[in-house]
């Protein structure tokens, strides 16, 4: 899909943002690190939400996870301005995925440890005023809030994006695995992306439908400052009704912007 030269803006007004990540039941009772990592930062006028899933079968998934996320993080506020030039869904996927590569090849060999050890998913939503970029390697989907409020699960069309067959960044079937999408930012307010483990929670596998919960998630963190919003996403969500769903690790960073319609 691409946008036409002047895509209408969003409405003025500040981006909240909240992320966190805590290790899920079985690390825990293992004695061992969670190796998700989510991260929410606001920079020169982008707002980036970005979640990492590290394999678990990966020695230093959770290192490739952190490593993702920081890289995404430094990509998208420094080189936003290839994204508004019109440039087509693959072309973000290309040269993200590149740029991920490149950071992770450059640890291992300084670890002195093989790729794959590092193997991680990764997924990320970034809002400027005119648009909407998101991007997903694997199964940790992102659950976008329409303007009119309404929820859809972000993704490729089959199955919509979450709960599909995972692929990690240092996969060799990522490049033709990653998914790409450039949005009119003014279509929407409210992004969510989420690890698997909390996805077992707020997105169904049947219909692939994001769960209303999602909506009040977005309306505390819309609500919030932002250290405000990620203690919040850590104790009263992460540490509370999705921990007993589910043992995995947990991780998301959430976006929120315009007002919230009705009551």
């Amino acid at each position: 899909m691409r946008l036409h030269s002047s895509p209408p803006r969003r409405p003025r007004g500040s981006v909240k943002l909240g992320a966190s990540a805590v290790a899920g039941r079985r690390h825990v009772s293992a004695g061992e690190l969670g190796q998700d990592a989510a991260l929410a930062r606001q920079r020169r006028g982008v707002a980036i939400a970005v979640v990492a899933d590290g394999a678990g079968s990966a020695s230093h998934g959770g290192e490739g996870a952190e490593i993702v996320t920081l890289s995404t993080i430094k990509m998208l506020s420094g080189r936003y301005k290839w994204v508004l030039g019109d440039m087509d869904p693959a072309g973000i996927a290309r040269r993200y995925l590149g740029t991920v590569l490149r950071d992770l090849r450059r640890a291992a060999v300084m670890d002195g440890v093989a790729l794959t050890s590092m193997a991680t998913t990764v997924s990320f939503a970034a809002l400027s005023r005119t648009h909407l970029v998101l991007c997903q390697l694997g199964d940790s989907p992102i659950v976008l809030e329409r303007a009119d409020g309404s929820l859809v699960v972000a993704g490729p069309a089959k199955g919509g994006g979450a709960h599909n067959e995972t692929e990690f960044v240092t996969s060799g079937a990522a490049g033709s695995s990653i998914w790409a999408a450039c949005l009119p930012a003014a279509e929407y307010r409210g992004a969510m992306v989420m690890s698997d483990g909390v996805a077992e929670a707020l997105v169904s596998h049947r219909g692939n439908a994001p769960a209303r919960a999602c909506a009040s998630i977005l309306a505390q963190v819309r609500g919030a400052h932002q250290k405000a919003a990620c203690r919040w996403l850590t104790r009263e969500l992460l540490d509370g009704p999705i921990r007993e769903k589910s043992v995995d690790d947990l991780g998301v960073a959430v976006l929120a912007w315009g007002r919230r319609e009705g009551p």
